[in-house]
């Protein structure tokens, strides 16, 4: 088993009082970097999956990123899921292609 910690940084618009909220959407908080919260979470995974994952080639590229995405989120939720807040996913978000000027 391989220990990962994982960092994020969120500032999910939050639905309900803003210091105690019910749930958090999907979209980006009005309230900008006010409602930025950081956190980390460690989780257990197979180092021989991690891998698997990484020595894979797709579309003649080295690594499954997505794959490894995909592995690590089903073991958080199996183990970390809040339940007080409703769960999203965010493995298939859509980033802009035009650069920020």
């Amino acid at each position: 088993m391989l220990t990962l910690t994982l960092y994020y940084a969120t500032n999910r618009n939050h639905i309900g009082e803003r210091w105690s909220p019910d749930s958090y959407g999907q979209d980006f908080s009005s309230d900008r970097a006010n409602n930025l919260r950081f956190g980390k979470v460690c989780v257990e995974v197979s180092a021989n999956k991690v891998k698997e994952y990484l020595n894979s080639t797709v579309d003649k590229r080295s690594g499954d990123g997505e794959s490894l995405a995909s592995y690590i989120e089903k073991k958080l939720r199996k183990k970390h899921l809040i339940t007080a807040f409703e769960a999203v996913s965010y493995t298939h978000l859509t980033l802009p292609t035009t650069p920020y000027v």
